[in-house]
């Protein structure tokens, strides 16, 4: 009887049909064991737990750490709020958190971005307004701009606007958020009708987004020219980005690169990322068919974050009701939601003392957000493995007598269980849920088997479900077969 490895350490890998290949992890990461020889395990994706209650306005619109001022700014509704807490004590205990409003905006819907200059000016353009908050001089004020504020970035004592009603962007005064002078008014110039649509600084460049162009630009005063320069910015002509932005809110800047989901004049939205230059295509093609079968595919938010040595960009689509996860460090796709399977909650996450923070997208609560929470404040998570269609070369019906996982679980005394449901038709139905509990606390390696006569089929699938308060490390697993050996 032949015995064959099963690929349940695996990604989402979408296929344009799901006849073709149904494989999807949910809420679940790959990490490795052994690197040098490619051993890797399939292990929990981020839990988070509720930290403090910002009692403010209704709903998160955005989320900043000031390196300067060494506190978290959040804004709730029309309500800007200060953030401060103390680092754990130890990793079982929570930070102790205090805030205070500091503000009030003059709008209380869509995005707010948030950036700071070195004379201790926050600035929060909410696409009408400027609101300034100065922590040095505990001050706040609403500007009304000459230019729509849509997004912003800071680079060498400016602040940088993106003017969404033009194709301009905007700097303001050195170290001065509070005044925009005209001629700091640069334009993009490969296409016209383009509206600018964000601003991202990355090193010692300024990508500015339009719809359908984005264009890098470099801080060029030269001050020992002689040469009056009135506009301190000059387009970088050898590097062309035929893709515009899709969101500004899917703009993220960090650990050297800049990721957003492009879009262009033909070409359906891809999730893109630059290190300085041309900009490289990160979404597979599966990922490319769902993007561009979805209803409302620009009303989505990403963040960038990285933990454990991974480094994540998490995309959410809340009219789709869908959570993408891309992990530069093995370079695959995961599917995140809450814990009824609909969208992942979070929409903003910051670093802050040694803790990542999370704003969500249901409620005003701030969570710790961390690999070492295997809940989702206290409710399990759904935490699945679809593997690849398992077939003959000859495409033949085959037998499966045996199935067994070897995994490791943590140190829990409430039920750990792994469910196993089987699809005879390439995934597109699963039967009933097959449960084992796992073995008692203290045993943690373990094989766990299904020892049954499971039928014949031409196009086995496996939906695995596991359940429990502690991680699981799905290590691999294998079939027993009696027939011609699958080839995937």
């Amino acid at each position: 009887m032949p015995s064959n490895l099963l690929d349940i350490v695996g990604a989402a890998n979408p296929a344009r049909y799901k006849k073709l290949n149904a494989e999807g992890t949910y809420n679940m990461i790959i990490t490795d064991i052994d690197e040098e020889n490619q051993v890797e395990a399939l292990v929990p994706y981020a839990g988070y737990q509720n930290v403090s209650e910002i009692l403010s306005d209704l709903g998160a619109r955005g989320f900043y750490m000031s390196p300067n001022a060494q506190i978290m700014v959040a804004v709730m509704g029309r309500s800007v709020v200060s953030i401060t807490a103390s680092a754990p004590a130890s990793p079982s205990t929570t930070p102790f958190i205090s805030y205070f409003q500091v503000g009030t905006l003059n709008t209380d819907t869509g995005f707010v971005y948030i950036t700071e200059n070195e004379a201790g000016q926050i600035t929060l353009s909410d696409g009408v307004y400027n609101a300034i908050y100065n922590w040095r001089e505990n001050s706040f004020e609403n500007i009304l701009p000459p230019f729509s504020p849509v997004h912003n970035a800071y680079m060498d004592g400016y602040t940088i606007y993106a003017d969404g009603a033009t194709n301009q962007f905007r700097l303001s005064a050195l170290n001065d958020a509070m005044t925009y002078p005209a001629e700091y008014t640069g334009a993009l110039q490969t296409k016209t009708a383009n509206r600018c649509v964000a601003v991202a600084v990355n090193g010692r460049q300024l990508f500015v987004f339009g719809l359908t162009v984005t264009e890098v630009y470099f801080d060029n005063p030269s001050p020992n020219t002689g040469v009056v320069i009135t506009m301190p910015y000059q387009r970088d002509s050898s590097i062309n980005i035929d893709y515009g932005c899709i969101n500004a809110a899917t703009v993220k800047v960090g650990f050297g690169m800049v990721v957003w989901i492009g879009i262009s004049e033909i070409s359906n939205p891809v999730i893109l990322v630059s290190t300085g230059g041309s900009p490289k295509v990160i979404s597979t093609d599966g990922i490319n068919f769902l993007m561009s079968n979805l209803k409302n595919p620009a009303n989505c938010y990403s963040f960038l974050f990285q933990q454990d040595g991974h480094i994540f960009y998490q995309t959410t689509w809340t009219d789709d009701n869908l959570t993408l996860i891309y992990d530069f460090k093995k370079d695959k796709f995961f599917y995140g939601t809450d814990s009824k399977l609909n969208y992942h909650i979070a929409k903003f996450v910051i670093y802050y003392k040694n803790t990542h923070y999370m704003l969500s997208s249901i409620n005003n609560n701030l969570y710790e957000m961390s690999s070492s929470i295997y809940t989702y404040d206290g409710e399990i998570i759904p935490r699945i493995r679809i593997t690849k269609p398992k077939r003959t070369l000859s495409y033949q019906n085959f037998r499966i007598k045996e199935l067994g996982i070897i995994c490791e679980t943590g140190d829990v005394e409430s039920d750990m269980v792994i469910n196993l449901s089987i699809s005879k038709d390439g995934g597109y139905s699963f039967g009933n849920n097959v449960p084992r509990d796992l073995n008692p606390l203290g045993m943690r390696r373990k094989t766990v088997r299904w020892k049954c006569n499971m039928g014949t089929s031409r196009d086995w699938v496996f939906q695995f479900r596991f359940e429990g308060a502690s991680y699981f490390a799905i290590v691999s697993a294998y079939t027993e077969d009696n027939d011609d050996p699958p080839v995937n």
